[in-house]
């Protein structure tokens, strides 16, 4: 399922895409737009990095929950996904088809671009990547240790860097 574009009088919200890439760099590269906070113009290989930055960003969401003693709310849903009423198991299923559709135009545009490798489609690329973020949740939560999570989402992004790996089968 793809994002909605939200259109109002004034202004129309669509999802980045790979083609949008020259003309971000050069809003990028008006210090009128980037002047606050950074104090100058992105250069060519800062904007180029924005697809990565949005990688450790979307790991540094599931890390922030966690280290504020919390779960995925969806995470903890699924687990008990059989004994929801219809309603709730449509809202999960909806949670994670967004952000495994998120996720894998966010990895095709890196993959384009080089920032990121994997094998396979990115669509099963994003659905390791969230299988993983649960799980490493699940697994350090009961040790009230969140370094145990960020250091497998570390391991788990460093993998993107490397020369690409045997991921799930693509689809």
């Amino acid at each position: 399922m793809a994002w909605p574009t939200l259109r109002t009088p004034r202004l129309v919200l669509r999802p980045l895409a790979l083609a949008d890439l020259a003309a971000l760099t050069a809003l990028h590269a008006q210090e009128s737009v980037w002047w606050h906070p950074f104090r100058r113009a992105w250069s060519d290989s800062e904007t180029e990095a924005f697809l990565e930055r949005k990688l450790a960003a979307y790991a540094e969401l599931y890390a922030g929950v966690l280290r504020d003693e919390r779960m995925c709310l969806c995470g903890m849903l699924a687990a008990d996904y059989a004994t929801l009423p219809s309603a709730m198991r449509d809202a999960v299923v909806r949670f994670f088809d967004l952000n495994e559709n998120w996720l894998g135009r966010v990895l095709e545009a890196g993959r384009d671009q080089g920032t990121v490798q994997f094998n396979g489609s990115a669509h099963n690329e994003a659905r390791l990547i969230i299988g993983a973020l649960e799980g490493a949740m699940l697994v350090a939560r009961p040790y009230g240790d969140p370094e145990r999570f960020e250091a497998a989402a570390r391991r788990l992004l460093a993998t993107l860097s490397a020369p690409a790996h045997d991921g799930l089968p693509a689809a």
